[in-house]
C-alpha cells in the first residue's frame, strides 16, 4: 500500500510526525523545570536560612554591642573631659596661691637669715664658755657621787670640742623612760605567793615544767573575755613564789579582778562535776607532787556546785596594819634569780623584783588578785 502513496505525501508526514514529537519533549521539558522548581525552591530556601541563622544572630548581637560600647565610649570621653578640665582649673588655682605663698615664704627665710646672723656671736660665746667649762670639770679630782642618779665625767672622754648637748647629758639623771619601762612590767607583773614553810613546786621541779603547768593553768581559766596574751616570763624567789611576767597590762589587770579570781574554769575535771578554780587552784591541781594546797579557800554551797572564793585567801594574806613585824616569807627577797620563760638560748628581760619605801610604810608587788600593803 505504500507503493500507492505519493513520496510527496510521507515526506510530508514524516516532517509533521518530527514536528509533533519535538513539541512534545518541548511540553515535556517545561513540565519537568516546573516541577523541579516546585518541589526544590522550598527546600532550598530552608537549608539556605538554616545555614545563615546563627551567623546573622551573630552579627545582629555583635551590632548591638557596638553600639552599647559606642554610648559607653561617648560617656567616657565626656567624663574624661570634664574631669581634665576641672583639674586645669584646680591647677591654675594651686599655682596661684603658690604664687601668692612664695612672697610670705621669701620673707620668713630673709627674718630666719638675719635672726642666725644676730644669735651667731651669742652661741659663739656660749660655745666658748661651754668649752671652759668642761675643760674645768675634766681638770678636777673625780669624787664619788652621792646620789645614785647622778653620772660622773670621765676626764679621758671630755675634749676641747665638747657640744652643749654633750656636756648637759653627762651631768644630767637618767631618762625618764627607764622609769616608765619598770613600772610597765612591774603593771605586766603578778605574785604566786606560797603559804609559810611551803612551795608553789617542788624544788627540783624542771623551769619548763613550770612554764608548761602555768600556761595550762592559764589556758584552761581563760573565756570569751579574757585578753588576748600569755606567760613572758617566770622569776622564781627564794621563798618557792614565783613572780609572772605576762604579755600584756590587760591580762595582769584581768588577773588581778577578783570577779575573775573567784570564777574560773574547770581543770584536770570532768564536765559537770561543778567544780570552779581559780589560777592559784587551777596550778596547784596541776602540780602532781605538791602535797597542799596553793591557797587556802571557802566553800560556798550552791545546788549542784561548789565555788572558790578569795576572800580567805585575801584575809590570810593581808598583814596587821597596826602591828610592827618584819614582812613574811612570801614577800620578795632581796636576792632572786631571773628564769625566762622561753627557751634558755632566748634573750628575756629579767624580772626585777620592786619595792617602793616611804617612811614606815612599805609597798611591795601585788599578789596575783590583790595588793600587799603592811607597816
Amino acid at each position: 500500500m505504500s507503493s500507492t502513496i505519493p513520496l510527496p505525501v510521507t515526506s510530508a508526514i514524516r516532517a509533521v510526525a518530527f514536528l509533533l514529537k519535538d513539541h512534545v519533549a518541548c511540553e515535556i521539558a517545561d513540565s519537568t523545570a516546573t516541577r523541579l522548581t516546585d518541589v526544590l525552591t522550598p527546600r532550598l530556601v530552608d537549608h539556605v536560612i538554616a545555614a545563615i541563622a546563627p551567623q546573622v544572630a551573630s552579627i545582629l548581637t555583635t551590632s548591638e554591642a557596638l553600639r552599647d560600647t559606642l554610648v559607653q565610649a561617648t560617656t567616657l570621653q565626656n567624663t574624661i573631659n570634664r574631669e581634665r578640665d576641672e583639674q586645669e582649673g584646680d591647677l591654675k588655682v594651686a599655682a596661684e596661691r603658690f604664687e601668692e605663698a612664695a612672697d610670705p615664704l621669701y620673707e620668713s627665710i630673709e627674718d630666719c637669715n638675719n635672726s642666725y646672723k644676730l644669735l651667731t656671736p651669742s652661741l659663739e660665746f656660749t660655745q666658748d664658755r661651754l668649752n671652759n667649762l668642761s675643760t674645768q670639770l675634766s681638770q678636777q679630782p673625780r669624787t664619788q657621787s652621792t646620789s645614785p642618779t647622778v653620772n660622773t665625767v670621765n676626764p679621758a672622754t671630755v675634749s676641747q670640742t665638747q657640744t652643749y648637748s654633750s656636756v648637759t647629758a653627762a651631768h644630767l639623771p637618767p631618762s625618764i623612760d627607764k622609769a616608765v619601762s619598770r613600772a610597765a612590767i612591774r603593771a605586766r607583773q603578778i605574785l604566786l605567793d606560797p603559804l609559810p614553810g611551803d612551795n608553789l613546786f617542788p624544788p627540783d621541779t624542771p623551769h619548763a615544767a613550770i612554764v608548761l603547768k602555768l600556761k595550762t593553768a592559764l589556758a584552761n581559766i581563760r573565756d570569751r573575755d579574757t585578753p588576748v596574751g600569755n606567760i613572758k616570763a617566770v622569776l622564781t624567789l627564794h621563798n618557792g613564789g614565783l613572780i609572772v611576767e605576762l604579755e600584756s597590762e590587760s591580762l595582769a589587770e584581768w588577773l588581778r579582778l577578783p570577779a575573775n579570781a573567784s570564777t574560773a574554769a574547770a581543770i584536770n575535771t570532768p564536765v559537770g562535776t561543778g567544780r570552779a578554780q581559780t589560777l592559784p587552784d587551777a596550778a596547784n591541781s596541776l602540780m602532781k607532787n605538791s602535797q597542799k594546797t596553793l591557797c587556802p579557800t571557802s566553800q560556798q554551797n550552791s545546788p549542784g556546785r561548789t565555788s572558790t572564793s578569795l576572800n580567805a585567801l585575801s584575809r590570810s594574806h593581808t598583814p596587821n596594819l597596826n602591828a610592827h613585824s618584819p614582812p613574811p616569807a612570801c614577800y620578795l627577797p632581796a636576792n632572786h634569780h631571773s628564769i625566762p620563760a622561753s627557751a634558755p638560748s632566748s634573750k628575756s628581760n629579767a624580772l626585777p623584783a620592786t619595792s617602793s619605801n616611804s617612811g614606815s610604810h612599805r609597798t611591795y608587788e601585788s599578789s596575783l588578785f590583790f595588793s600587799i600593803h603592811t607597816h
